[in-house]
């Protein structure tokens, strides 16, 4: 809505970068509604590669809950927005999942083939969650961790099944040593009155969650170091269930927004494949199986970017 203002930026951060001899690279995450020529123009200025574009379900899902103001429908919009982009821009997109819509999924399978989208476009299922009081109204649509995970394996499944290309967070690609940028010294979120955050699920409460802020000079000003220590000293050593927790490597302790958040529930934070490792295992190595055999007898079998070593 604003993309003025971001191609504006990131002119200003492109030079710096080329001053100081350092690599950019930027991604964006949209509701794909104006996803047209004028944004994709703005895009390419901007040297954004990748475009993430948020779903929710099939299209009587998502017109129920990502509809105008008027009440008119978006997703057929979002999705021919989708096919003018994806021949020139990476696209993902993310199909969030809850109770009530999972079991419609093949549905908007069933669409995005019919447009041709199968082999141009990289699928990955999101969790909606209650993170904060803004969602707290959606809490009873929202699956627990653990509910969460077998839907997931089967969808994860059921995707490679149907030749669609799978988004390399399905599966986790090597061991981290945090589990997201919010734990990491140099990773903040800035909001529009430049105030800095850890965590996206915190904007809008800088005054409560907020680390301090950008001065005039363009330095970082700490005016809340508890709220910066509190990231930094997250250590998943020092409780017992991720210690003994044979996901640890891929995770390093789970999400601290959510388990902090929900009074200390560690599950509320995991990594799914917490609950599905050999699951996910089995349905990743037998497609990287598959697809090697195919290869080697010179099949066109299909493709996903999601690998596992076991």
């Amino acid at each position: 809505m604003a993309m003025d203002v971001v191609e504006d930026l990131s002119l200003r951060f492109l030079e710096s970068c080329e001053k100081k001899g350092s690599v950019y690279k930027a991604n964006l995450i949209t509701n794909g509604y104006l996803l047209d020529d004028r944004m994709r123009m703005h895009l390419r200025n901007s040297r954004v590669s990748m475009v993430q574009v948020s779903l929710d379900g099939s299209r009587e899902f998502h017109d129920s809950v990502r509809c105008l103001p008027n009440k008119k429908p978006t997703y057929d919009t979002v999705l021919g927005n989708v096919e003018d982009s994806c021949d020139e821009f990476t696209i993902y997109l993310r199909i969030n999942v809850d109770k009530r819509n999972h079991r419609a999924l093949p549905d908007l399978f069933d669409d995005l083939e019919a447009r041709g989208l199968k082999e141009k476009v990289f699928l990955y299922f999101g969790h909606l969650d209650n993170v904060n009081e803004n969602s707290v109204g959606h809490a009873g649509d929202c699956l627990s961790p653990r509910e969460y995970a077998d839907i997931e394996a089967s969808l994860a499944q059921y995707t490679l099944a149907r030749g669609f290309k799978v988004g390399d967070r399905a599966v986790p690609q090597r061991p981290v040593s945090t589990f997201c940028g919010a734990n990491t010294k140099n990773f903040y979120v800035v909001d529009s009155s430049v105030n800095l955050l850890k965590c996206y699920h915190d904007f809008g409460q800088a005054d409560k969650h907020g680390i301090g802020r950008i001065t005039e000079d363009g330095g970082e000003l700490v005016t809340n170091p508890y709220n910066l220590l509190k990231w930094l000293g997250w250590d998943p050593f020092e409780i017992d269930e991720c210690r003994t927790c044979k996901v640890l490597p891929v995770c390093m302790g789970g999400c601290i927004h959510k388990i902090v958040n929900s009074g200390m529930d560690q599950e509320r934070g995991c990594l799914r494949m917490r609950f599905t490792m050999d699951k996910i295992v089995e349905i990743f190595g037998e497609e990287k199986t598959r697809n090697r055999d195919q290869a080697l007898s010179g099949g066109c079998g299909c493709s996903t970017t999601a690998s596992i070593n076991v």
